[in-house]
């Protein structure tokens, strides 16, 4: 059902949004890109996508590293204080489970680390991470006992750096072809 063109641009967005729903389930495509095409547009600023999509998800990224890093130290810390008094069988599993956390967290900075150089990041930079803290812990555990050194769980290794690299290609898949558009640089006073 055509209207008038000034009908057309007099629409606010809801009556605009109820007709183009209405064309729609009509099956009235013409009536529907007449409604597009009237449409008015509102001018926005925003950085450019395929920088600022890149940052924020490197920013979850790292904060989802954090977290797993929290997750591990807790249960390090737990394991510690179940040692403290415990004999025989008690005693061994808390040991047992003093170097799986250990392995488990070197493992994930093992591979926050290669996920990083792929990016060609120094993983120290990233914030929200717990990295320096997680490399702490570690440095303080094997200086604890420097001849029985805990090596990094191969398994949880490979899954963590599987991780990194899907989560930040999912992120990143819908930026690629905002890649190929020219961004205008702009002066420091946004003109």
């Amino acid at each position: 059902m055509k209207l008038s063109d000034t009908v057309y641009e007099r629409l606010t967005s809801d009556q605009r949004f109820r007709a183009t729903i209405e064309a729609f389930s009509r099956m009235d495509i013409a009536e529907v890109d007449r409604l597009q095409d009237t449409c008015g547009f509102v001018p926005i600023r925003v950085h450019a996508p395929a920088y600022f999509h890149r940052l924020r998800s490197y920013q979850e990224l790292a904060m989802q590293q954090g977290l797993f890093v929290l997750e591990q130290m807790a249960a390090f810390w737990a394991a510690m204080f179940n040692v403290r008094g415990a004999e025989g069988e008690r005693q061994d599993k808390a040991i047992e489970d003093i170097v799986s956390t250990v392995a488990n967290l070197k493992a994930l900075i093992l591979a926050w680390e290669e996920f990083n150089s792929e990016l060609a990041i120094d993983p120290d930079k990233a914030h929200f991470t717990r990295y320096k803290l997680a490399k702490e812990l570690i440095a303080w555990m094997d200086a604890m006992e420097p001849n029985d050194v805990i090596e990094p769980d191969a398994e949880r290794h490979a899954r963590m750096l599987a991780f990194f690299r899907d989560s930040w290609r999912r992120r990143l898949e819908h930026v690629r072809s905002i890649d190929m558009i020219e961004t205008p640089r702009l002066a420091k006073n946004g003109r």
